[in-house]
């Protein structure tokens, strides 16, 4: 009864939207418009809510954030190289600390429909938005066909449902005319009968319903925001159940590559700042800009910033917010000396403290800024001399290349 009472809520309150007041709007085409190296980047952060068999288990704080860059344009369909990557947020901090990485090739076309080798994981969700091959104004509906891979099951699978579209108005936002889309989808499928399923800990079936709204750039044909309301319930044959509740607010920006000259020059500007201190190094390379923090900016074995380290980092924060759209990771590493679960514990409370610091200065850089502690995995010295070990002793931000 809930569950269809969700359901019919979900549908009538779609349809009784509204209607269009101006019936004569001109017409637009809703469409990917592609150009080649230009990198999207989604940026997806929500809350999630989890019951188990119906009593509330967890609830947590996620962020994804979602890179695919066009390598090449054919007619109306772009190949793309995905990089999917997944993230915790610190009870302590509003810093995301990366946790998953995957990477994918696929194409989408200009409608939104894509092309994924069986093989690949990501995109796991497919086909949305999905568009119209004909023109629309505010007022008219579709509907297209979308996928799901759950690939977190054991065994993996695909679900195919349609997602129901309608184009409720023409909004203008920062100076760009948007369509405004309102669009939900739902599924209820026996995953045992189709996968032949019966042991007690096996799903037996899901069921879930989502309603969206999507503020599409009319005329670059690139999304510009989007809000989920998702709700999930997956059932086993023992009989358990769990329930997911989530709520997410997507936000998307558009790069391209800088060219190598811009990166050089970034690098050199960080060395002049720093004239030569011996605790600030920086890089460059057709990946981006390297800036590598000796441990002279900690106190011995902790992860407190010492006051030098605040004004060397209020001095780098000021170069790095003026390139705030692209991806900057902070990484933590350690030496050898210690157990790898201190090693990796004190890289990861390094970095989020360099990167809180960075996102305090220049509040720009919040939501584009993450961590990753490395403990010892990625020595740049031998663990063997006190020399090495002092090497290994660093934080790294990385300023990322578009698409890289």
């Amino acid at each position: 009864m809930r569950i269809l009472i969700i359901t019919i809520f979900i549908i009538l309150s779609f349809n009784a939207y509204g209607n269009t007041k101006d019936e004569q709007l001109q017409k637009n085409i809703l469409e990917w418009k592609f150009v080649q190296g230009m990198s999207v980047n989604l940026h997806k952060r929500g809350v999630v809510h989890i019951f188990e068999n119906r009593t509330l288990s967890e609830t947590r704080t996620e962020y994804n954030l979602i890179t695919f860059n066009i390598t090449t344009v054919r007619g109306d369909t772009a190949q793309c190289r995905g990089v999917f990557k997944t993230f915790t947020i610190p009870d302590d901090s509003d810093i995301p600390d990366l946790t998953r990485e995957f990477s994918s090739a696929f194409q989408i076309n200009s409608r939104g429909m894509y092309a994924v080798p069986e093989t690949a994981y990501q995109p796991s969700i497919r086909n949305i938005p999905g568009f119209p091959q004909t023109a629309v104004s505010p007022g008219s509906t579709w509907s297209a066909s979308c996928e799901f891979l759950f690939y977190e099951n054991d065994p993996v699978f695909l679900l195919i449902t349609n997602a129901h579209y309608r184009y409720t108005e023409n909004e203008t936002i920062s100076g760009k005319l948007c369509a405004r889309i309102q669009f939900y989808y739902t599924f209820n499928e026996n995953i045992s009968a189709q996968l032949g399923l019966t042991a007690g800990d096996k799903l037996r079936s899901i069921y879930a319903s989502n309603e969206s709204v999507l503020w599409w750039d009319i005329k670059k044909g690139i999304p510009l925001r989007q809000t989920d309301s998702f709700f999930e319930v997956m059932i086993y044959n023992s009989g358990d159940r769990i329930d997911y509740v989530m709520h997410f607010t997507n936000t998307w920006d558009i790069t391209f590559p800088l060219p190598d000259a811009e990166l050089a020059d970034i690098s050199a500007g960080i060395k002049k700042t720093f004239d030569g201190h011996p605790a600030v190094q920086s890089s460059w390379n057709s990946n981006g800009v390297h800036i590598t923090l000796g441990e002279v900016l900690f106190s011995h074995n902790t992860h407190t910033l010492t006051a030098e380290a605040a004004e060397i980092l209020n001095r780098i924060g000021s170069v790095l917010a003026k390139y705030a759209r692209y991806e900057i990771v902070i990484e933590g590493h350690t030496d050898s000396t210690g157990t790898d679960a201190y090693n990796v514990q004190l890289s990861c409370k390094r970095a989020q403290e360099v990167a809180d610091s960075l996102s305090k200065n220049s509040g720009v850089l919040k939501d584009r800024i993450y961590t990753s502690g490395k403990g010892d995995r990625v020595p740049a010295g031998d663990n063997s001399t006190s020399e090495g070990r002092k090497k290994n002793r660093r934080v790294e931000i990385h300023l990322r290349q578009s698409g890289r």
